[in-house]
């Protein structure tokens, strides 16, 4: 081990140039002699990275974040966030919901729900019950039907379809439609 050790002090540093002036004031790597090996064929023409800023990271999070709220949104009142909102409590008729992304809500959508309001057209409202005055998805809208449909025991979901138009279904096939709703981790 003394044999490396001294064969490694005594090799050429790379914190001199070609001509044997210092490139810097002390080695960056000890004192005195350097301990590091040489490298004469490295050279570096760039570095490129793909890390996020952190304002960046602060909004991809805002805009990505699952936000809760419990409350009734009463006739008059707008509910506004920029990711997905997850509503645990009702909107009542003249209420309206609005996200950059989806909409959740475990009670009652008697009011207007505006999920994807940026565009996106993959957003999807949810609710364990859908008795909406209008539906919008990105640029898509969709109104109540004029007359009265049976009550329903089971929690359905909106969405756009390969025809653009909105459609209200049974909760269960959005796993079908959206499999990336289903992913627990942060989407990125």
């Amino acid at each position: 081990m003394s044999n490396k050790l001294a064969s490694r002090q005594t090799a050429p540093c790379l914190c001199s140039s070609e001509n044997g002036k210092p490139l810097f004031d002390a080695c960056p790597r000890g004192r005195g002699a350097c301990a590091h090996p040489p490298f004469k064929n490295l050279v570096v023409d760039s570095i490129e990275s793909n890390v996020m800023s952190k304002a960046e990271a602060i909004e991809w999070m805002r805009k990505t974040e699952i936000v809760p709220v419990s409350r009734i949104v009463r006739s008059g009142q707008v509910l506004h966030v920029e990711g997905d909102l997850l509503l645990i409590g009702d909107v009542n008729p003249g209420g309206t919901v609005i996200a950059g992304g989806n909409i959740f809500i475990l009670g009652a959508l008697r009011g207007i729900a505006h999920a994807g309001y940026a565009g996106n057209k993959q957003a999807i409202i949810a609710a364990s019950v859908m008795k909406p005055m209008q539906l919008r998805i990105g640029d898509i809208m969709s109104r109540a039907p004029d007359s009265k449909t049976d009550e329903g025991n089971e929690m359905e979901c909106a969405y756009i379809d390969e025809h653009n138009q909105i459609v209200v279904d049974r909760l269960q096939l959005l796993m079908h439609l959206r499999p990336n709703l289903t992913r627990l981790e942060r989407r990125m």
